[in-house]
């Protein structure tokens, strides 16, 4: 079973939106190498800039983008929200029950 809470998609939506090209090889590796479960994150804990994080004001568009390509690779899916703990009980608690309703 694999269960991913990040992988190609995200670096799928920043070419897309950097570049604007995506290599043919990135839609190929998604389509082959489907997750049988995709946490996404909401972004709901307060902006944080680092080395790597950039545009604080465009997070819920990139949410919305993430969603869609996980929609349209009809892997399933859960939105994990919450503060604190609140956000790794909720993934614990989805993935046991998914992993429970699989066997």
């Amino acid at each position: 079973m694999l269960i991913l809470d990040t992988d190609l998609i995200i670096t799928k939506v920043w070419l897309r939106r950097v570049f604007n090209d995506i290599p043919d090889w990135i839609d190929k590796h998604l389509e082959s190498e489907k997750a049988d479960l995709h946490l996404l994150c909401y972004p709901d804990l307060p902006w944080e800039p680092d080395h790597l994080r950039e545009n604080p004001n465009i997070r819920e568009d990139l949410f919305d983008e993430y969603m869609d390509e996980i929609s349209n690779l009809d892997i399933p899916y859960f939105v994990i929200k919450g503060q604190n703990g609140e956000r790794l009980k909720a993934a614990i608690k989805l993935v046991d029950e998914f992993i429970k309703n699989k066997l």
